[in-house]
């Protein structure tokens, strides 16, 4: 310690007679009970640092201890005892931008910035002779910097907040509260100046004793949300997949498998793993999560593997029917290979970016003028109502396109344009889906409350309270379903009644869209030689688009007949 050297009890005692006749000389009088004076002693190091507190406020500055030494230390050299309550033999504190001559250690390269600015301010205290109270030596209170109230409350110390104004800013900020509004209620309650920089430390600020810790993030899945957890792990138990199911996430699978959607999401994890989603559409067209996986790499070999946890897990996945997708061509051909009776189809969006990406002019070496036209007659295929309009717009497009684009066109889309034209698709029963906006909308939902690059305790903790809020809605929405009724039911033909009470809402009203129509066709009958209410009889009808379908009582080949793949109840269908 500067300035403080082996000491016996006669060195002590001298120097002690000389100091005090100093301070007698020196008393100076006090006009303010914050001040400090030569001579003063406290009983307790509590009572000095709350007189340094009390000054520090009054005179706007800022102190720190420079140099100390404790009653422990300077025990073992004294034969005169000291109180414990004192804690430090000798004592002095230095302005913030003081005590000590700067020194840069740095080579100038980088910048960076100092408090100190050589200021005299000193406090100096000693034990007393007597050992029982800590006692002011010497007082040197000028400063060379200016000295304010504003000043004084920038300084970081000032600004520290306790560990409740923490805990409630934390609170606030996970509830995704406005930053800006949180900085401003803190700033107000607590009198303190509150940084943006300081709520983003306190986030960032991670308090528990581990964190993305395997054990405790699979006990988190399987004790608290009672899922079914399966790890893929590569040599020396190197993690490179999670794959986790709670049971209504299996038990909706069961009830609603038809239709599968499928897309990942990425920056919510801090070790980069990527999010995959599994959803399905319910009988209410609500989206509904199914299963989740990470992934540490997007493999042919991991993807593959998850996808094996999925079907040993649920055995409704054989009904899987559709399976919705980007144009991932590993996704893909793994999906095709694990669901050897589903439809793949391609998001219609994701299509759409895709031609973008691709058809630019670096890449097939054409003009502006020609890559709009191009990506136009791209988006009337893919929008394309039935085969026949496909192939009339897929004439004027190969009549068009430079060799390099339709190359590229007819190696990667049209031999798949059953996948990714919108009319085709809708003809396996895909329920109207042409996207994977379900899926990106669970996304979206995910990001709004899962912080980037969240550790792995806590995107499970906010990826169940999001699950939570989900199944709440939907269950809200159901039980209005049951508990309500449209008004029309109070008037509507008794045969609409009877779909009223058979179908959920959702179904209901595209049934009423369909029922809606049937005055708005033209009908000419094919076969005379049938009877009129023979249910085998086909009819020519003519849509709004132009386009003559022949439809019997029981089947139509427009797209929401077979994309909602309906059919007639037998008991209905006798009563017709």
């Amino acid at each position: 310690m500067a300035g403080i050297g082996q000491l016996d009890d006669g060195e002590d005692e001298g120097e002690d007679d000389s100091l005090m006749e100093v301070a007698d000389e020196g008393t100076r009088v006090v006009t303010n009970s914050t001040d400090f004076r030569v001579g003063q002693t406290f009983e307790t190091n509590d009572d000095l640092s709350k007189k340094i507190s009390e000054y520090e406020r009054a005179h706007f500055v800022q102190l720190w201890k420079r140099d100390t030494k404790t009653v422990e230390a300077a025990q073992k050299m004294l034969s005169r005892t000291l109180s414990s309550r004192i804690k430090y033999y000798v004592l002095t504190y230095a302005c913030i931008h003081g005590g000590r001559k700067f020194k840069a250690r740095g080579e100038g390269k980088r910048s960076t910035q100092t408090f100190q600015k050589e200021c005299p301010f000193e406090l100096k205290l000693r034990a007393s002779v007597d050992g029982n109270f800590l006692e002011v030596r010497d007082f040197n209170e000028s400063h060379n910097h200016e000295i304010t109230r504003e000043l004084f409350k920038q300084l970081p110390t000032q600004r520290k907040l306790s560990a409740q104004e923490q805990a409630s800013a934390r609170h606030l900020l996970s509830l995704k509260a406005n930053k800006k509004m949180v900085q401003d209620n803190l700033s107000a309650d607590t009198g303190k100046v509150v940084l943006l920089k300081d709520l983003s430390n306190i986030m960032r600020r991670d308090t528990s004793d581990t964190r993305n810790n395997l054990n405790q993030t699979v006990k988190l899945l399987t004790e608290k949300f009672g899922a079914s957890v399966e790890l893929l792990l590569g040599e020396n138990n190197v993690l490179f997949g999670v794959y986790f199911q709670d049971v209504q996430m299996k038990n909706i699978l069961n009830s609603y498998p038809e239709v599968v959607c499928v897309d990942a999401t990425y920056k919510l994890l801090e070790l980069r793993f990527p999010v995959y989603i599994m959803l399905i559409e319910d009988g209410n067209g609500q989206s509904e999560i199914v299963a989740v996986f990470l992934l540490q790499e997007e493999t042919e070999e991991s993807i593959s593997s998850v996808i094996d946890m999925f079907i040993r897990q649920n055995p409704a996945s054989s009904k899987v029917r559709i399976i919705i997708t980007d144009k991932d061509m590993t996704e893909r051909d793994v999906l095709a290979r694990k669901f050897p009776s589903a439809q793949l189809l391609i998001c219609l969006f994701h299509t759409l970016r895709t031609f973008r990406r691709e058809v630019t002019l670096e890449k097939m070496g054409i003009t502006p003028g020609q890559r709009n036209l191009y990506l136009d007659l791209m988006q009337q295929m893919a929008y394309a109502a039935s085969e026949e309009k496909y192939l009339e717009v897929y004439e004027r497009f190969k009549d068009s396109a430079v060799p390099l684009v339709r190359q590229y066109f007819d190696t990667q889309w049209h031999s798949i344009r059953s996948q990714w034209v919108v009319g085709l698709k809708h003809s396996y029963g895909s329920f109207l889906n042409s996207t994977n906006n379900r899926v990106e909308c669970i996304n979206s939902k995910l990001k709004s409350v899962i912080d980037r690059y969240s550790s792995l305790e806590d995107f499970v903790e906010k990826f169940f309270l999001i699950l939570r809020v989900m199944r709440s809605e939907r269950d809200h929405r159901a039980i209005q379903s049951s508990q309500k009724v449209p008004v029309i039911f109070h008037t509507a033909d008794p045969a609409v009644v009877k779909y009223m009470k058979l179908l959920t809402p959702y179904a209901f009203k595209y049934f009423s869209q369909q029922l809606a129509l049937k005055g708005k066709v033209s009908l000419k009958t094919t076969d005379l030689s049938l009877e009129a209410n023979d249910t085998n009889q086909i009819y020519e009808v003519t849509c709004s688009s132009g386009v003559t379908l022949n439809v019997s009582v029981n089947d139509c080949q427009c797209s929401s007949w077979t994309s909602m793949k309906a059919s007639l109840p037998t008991y209905l269908s006798s009563e017709r």
